[in-house]
C-alpha cells in the first residue's frame, strides 16, 4: 500500500489570519456558555504581552461577542449542580445562536471537566435544533481546571476543524486517484507524532503547529548523530522557527500562549520569528532599517523572482551579493537546488537601491550587507531568546541551520552567539519533509483528577490509567492507527501541584506505579522535583494529583529508514562566483556537496551547493560528517 506523510501550515495560518481565502479562511463560531462567562475569550487571563503599552489595541477575540450565548446553569468546583440548566432557556439561546449563520459551535460550561452532563445535553438539543454542524465540547478537547484555557482551545478545534477536515478530504482523494488505490495517510501533529488522516478532523487544534515540527523532529534525529544538544533555527520564506534539543529530544511545552489566544495541548516548544527568505526589507519612518515581519511571500514572491513582487526581501540582498546565483537571460541556475527557478539580479538591484540604499545613503553592496548583518542578528537574538532566558549557555550548544536560507545565515548566526560548531545538512532547504520520517504515531489523552495524594485511594490511580487505556484503544480501533507488528509504549505523566497553586509539575510514572497505586512515591518525587526547580517545598502542604496524562506512541513503517541523499556530481564542472564581502568583489569557489570527500577539509571562502546555498567565509572551514552533515567551523 502507498505511504503519505503530510505536515501543512494551514491551520497556523487561518489561526494568525493570513489566510482569507475561503479554503483557508477559519470558520465563524457560535460560543454557548454559563451565564456570566460570556466574554472569557475577550477577557482572556488578563496578561499582556508588554505589561506598559497601555493604549494597544486587544487583539480580535476568537469569537466574536455577538456569536457568545448565554445559558442559565451551574456546576460546582467538585462537579456538583449548583444551577440546572433551564431547558427553555437554553433552546431559546440555540436558536438565537442558529439563526446568527455561523459555521460551527462550542459549548464550553463553567467546570464541565468536572460534570459534562450539561455540555451533553445541550450538544443532544443543539442536534435536535437541526443543528448538522461542528460541535466542540470543551471537556471533550481539554478536560482540565481553567476555563479560559478550555474555553479557547475549544474555540481553535471549532474555528480550524473545518478547514482541516475540507484539506484532508481533497487531499485524500487527489491521493487516492494519482495511486490508484488506499494510500495510507499520516498528518504530523503540533507534538511531533503522526496521526492518521482519518483521525485528524477530530482533533484539529492539534495541528497549529504542524509544519514546524518536521524540523524538529529532525535537528533531533541530528543531535542523536552529534551525541550533544542542539540549538536549531529554520529559515523559511515568512519564518524562522527555532528550538532547543535536550538528550536527543525537542523540548515540549503543554501550553502555547499568544496575545490572541492559548492552547492547552502538547506542542514542541518551538519560538517563532517573523523572519524568512521572503521577509520585506525597508526603512521606517524614523530612519531604521527593518527586516520583517511583512513578508512578499511565494506570491508574488522576492523582486527577484520575476513574478510581480516590487520591494526587496531578503533574498534579493543575497541575490545583490551575489550569494545566490542570478541571470536576466531566463538561465537556469546551477546552484541553489533544483527547482529551475531563475532569478533576476537587475530587478533585486533595483529593489534594494530603491528601499534600502537610498533611503540609507549607502552604496547598494553595503545596503545589501546591512539587510543580511540585520538577519542574522535577528535569529541570534531569537535563539538567545531560547536558551539564555532559560539558563542555557548557547555556546555549549551546537548549531543547526536549514531551510531555504539557514545556510545563507548559519556563520553569521554562529559568530553572533559565539557556537564554535555549526551543522548544516546536506538536504537543508527539505529537513523539515524529512522529519516526518523519523516521527512515530502518537496518541495523547489527559484525564482530570484534582485529588489530594493523602486522600487518594490507591485503587483509584490504576482504575483511571485503566480506563484511559481503554479509551485510548477504542480510538486507536476506530481509526486504524495499529499499523504493523510493534506494540504501542504508554508513557505515563502525572500533572501535581500544591494545593492552592495552579501551576503543575511533570512527574513521569512507570506502568507498575500506577497499578500498585503508589501515591506515595510520586508525591515524594514531586516534593524533590519542585525543590530542584524553585529551591524549596511546601512540605505542610498537600501534593494534589491535577491530572494524568498518556502518551501513547508506535514507530511507523518508515520510521528510521530515512538515509542520506545526495545529487550526481556533475562531472568537469569547475564554477567561481563573483561575491562581494568586506569591501570588494572576490571570486569564490563553488563546490557542490558531493565534491567534500569524506576527510577534506575545505577552507572559506566559498559556495557549497548542497540543495540550497552554504556560505563559508574567511576564517571559517566546511567539512563533511556522517549521513550528509556539513560541518562549518567558526573561529573565534
Amino acid at each position: 500500500m502507498a505511504q503519505f506523510w503530510v505536515g501543512t501550515t494551514l491551520i497556523s495560518g487561518s489561526v494568525f489570519g493570513r489566510r482569507q481565502q475561503a479554503q483557508g479562511r477559519p470558520a465563524r463560531v457560535g460560543l454557548l456558555t454559563t451565564r456570566g462567562f460570556r466574554d472569557i475569550l475577550e477577557l482572556r487571563d488578563g496578561t499582556r504581552s508588554n505589561r506598559y503599552q497601555l493604549r494597544v489595541p486587544s487583539p480580535m477575540p476568537l469569537v466574536a461577542r455577538p456569536c457568545r450565548l448565554e445559558v442559565m446553569e451551574r456546576m460546582g468546583f467538585d462537579g456538583s449542580v449548583r444551577t440546572p440548566l433551564d431547558e427553555t432557556q437554553a433552546r431559546d439561546a440555540i436558536a438565537s445562536l442558529l439563526d446568527l449563520d455561523v459555521e460551527a459551535v462550542v459549548i464550553g460550561l463553567l467546570h464541565a471537566h468536572r460534570n459534562p452532563a450539561h455540555e451533553l445535553m445541550l450538544e443532544k438539543w443543539l442536534r435536535e435544533a437541526g443543528w448538522m454542524g461542528p460541535i466542540v465540547l470543551s471537556h471533550r478537547v481539554l478536560p482540565q481546571e481553567g476555563e479560559y484555557v478550555r474555553f479557547s482551545t475549544a474555540a481553535i478545534e471549532a474555528s480550524v476543524a473545518p478547514v482541516l477536515e475540507g484539506y484532508l478530504e481533497r487531499l485524500g482523494k487527489q491521493l487516492e486517484a494519482k495511486a490508484g488505490g488506499p494510500v495510507r495517510t499520516q498528518v504530523m501533529q503540533s507534538s511531533g507524532g503522526l496521526l492518521p488522516l482519518t483521525a485528524a478532523g477530530d482533533r484539529a487544534a492539534h495541528f497549529v503547529n504542524s509544519g514546524p515540527a518536521g524540523g524538529a523532529i529532525s535537528a533531533a534525529s541530528i543531535a542523536r548523530q552529534l551525541g550533544r544538544d542542539v540549538v536549531a533555527f529554520d529559515v523559511g520564506g515568512t519564518t524562522t522557527d527555532i528550538s532547543v534539543i535536550h538528550d536527543g529530544q525537542p523540548q515540549e511545552r503543554l501550553v502555547t500562549s499568544t496575545d490572541a489566544y492559548v492552547i492547552g495541548l502538547p506542542t514542541i516548544d518551538i519560538n517563532v520569528l517573523s523572519l524568512g527568505g521572503g521577509s520585506i526589507a525597508r526603512v521606517g519612518a524614523d530612519g531604521v532599517l527593518q527586516v520583517g515581519p511583512e513578508s512578499a511571500a511565494a506570491v508574488p514572491g522576492p523582486a527577484a523572482y520575476g513574478r510581480g513582487g516590487a520591494r526587496a526581501t531578503l533574498t534579493d540582498a543575497a541575490v545583490v551579493l551575489g550569494l545566490l546565483p542570478a541571470g536576466d537571460a531566463g538561465e537556469t541556475s546551477s546552484l541553489g537546488g533544483t527547482s529551475g527557478l531563475s532569478l533576476s539580479r537587475k530587478l533585486a538591484i533595483q529593489a534594494v537601491t530603491r528601499d534600502v540604499a537610498v533611503p540609507l545613503g549607502l552604496s547598494l553592496e553595503a545596503a545589501a550587507e546591512a539587510v543580511l548583518t540585520l538577519a542574522a542578528t535577528m535569529v541570534a537574538s531569537g535563539i538567545r531568546a531560547a536558551t539564555v532566558s532559560r539558563g542555557i549557555d548557547p555556546r555549549a550548544l551546537a548549531l543547526v541551520g536549514f531551510g531555504g536560507a539557514g545556510g545563507l545565515l548559519l556563520g553569521a548566526v554562529a559568530r553572533e552567539t559565539g557556537v564554535a560548531l555549526a551543522v548544516a545538512p546536506a538536504a537543508g532547504s527539505v529537513l523539515s519533509a524529512a522529519g516526518f520520517l523519523d516521527a512515530e504515531t502518537r496518541y495523547d489523552t489527559i484525564r482530570h483528577a484534582g485529588l489530594a495524594m493523602n486522600t487518594l485511594p490507591k485503587e483509584s490511580l490504576a482504575t483511571l490509567a485503566r480506563d484511559m487505556e481503554d479509551e485510548m484503544q477504542r480510538w486507536s480501533d476506530r481509526h486504524a492507527m495499529a499499523w504493523g507488528d510493534k506494540p504501542m509504549e504508554m508513557a505515563w505523566i502525572a500533572e501535581c501541584r500544591y494545593a492552592r497553586q495552579a501551576g503543575t509539575v511533570a512527574i513521569p510514572l512507570t506502568s507498575d506505579e500506577l497499578e500498585r497505586g503508589a501515591v506515595d512515591e510520586v508525591a515524594a518525587r514531586f516534593e524533590a522535583r519542585y525543590t530542584m526547580l524553585f529551591g524549596h517545598a511546601h512540605h505542610n502542604e498537600a501534593c494534589v494529583l491535577d491530572a494524568l496524562r498518556l502518551v501513547a506512541t508506535q514507530p511507523c513503517a518508515a520510521s528510521g529508514r530515512r538515509k542520506s541523499r545526495t545529487r550526481p556530481k556533475p562531472a568537469g564542472q569547475a564554477l567561481t562566483r563573483s561575491v562581494h564581502q568586506g569591501g570588494g568583489w572576490r571570486e569564490w569557489p563553488v563546490i557542490s556537496v558531493d565534491g567534500l570527500g569524506e576527510d577534506a577539509v575545505w577552507r572559506g571562502p566559498l559556495l557549497c551547493d548542497c540543495g540550497g546555498v552554504v556560505v563559508v567565509r574567511e576564517g571559517e572551514t566546511l567539512s563533511r560528517g556522517e549521513q550528509g552533515l556539513l560541518i562549518l567551523s567558526v573561529e573565534k
